[in-house]
């Protein structure tokens, strides 16, 4: 996926929905700081495409792909080699904790404050939740 720009930092969550407006671009390891912290080198890079709808009963959702990929260490062998990821996220938006508790078990709930769609964030916490627990090289010796 090539996408020319950068992601912002949020976007205002109805105008995105109503407008079925397509949230593209790009973000650096520099503009991800727990990523930083996690990835081995200082080169990294995801991009995204997201998309924002409502569906038919009138749930608002953001659904799309992050790709990328970062410089982890081989936790057997203590090389530095490099992770790709392609992530699909389905984000059903929702406004208050109560709703959010309640669709936990069916969909991924985000929830909204003040109509903010946090976009930079949600989109590191779907990194940092796809990074393996124990990250190992493809070298011979260490699979």
């Amino acid at each position: 996926m090539t996408v020319p720009h950068i992601l912002p930092q949020r976007i205002r969550a109805e105008n995105a929905v109503r407008r079925r407006q397509r949230i593209e671009g790009r973000l650096g390891l520099e503009q991800l700081e727990r990523l930083r912290e996690l990835a081995a080198g200082e080169t990294g890079q995801l991009a995204a495409r997201l998309d924002a709808s409502a569906d038919a009963d009138g749930s608002w959702h953001v659904r799309g792909t992050l790709e990328g990929r970062l410089e982890l260490v081989c936790e057997r062998c203590a090389a530095t080699y490099e992770w790709s990821f392609d992530i699909d996220v389905d984000w059903r938006l929702v406004e208050s904790e109560a709703e959010e508790q309640r669709l936990l078990a069916e969909c991924e709930p985000v929830l909204i404050e003040d109509d903010w769609l946090p976009v930079r964030q949600l989109i590191e916490d779907e990194v940092l939740l796809a990074v393996p627990v124990m990250p190992v090289c493809e070298r011979n010796t260490c699979r």
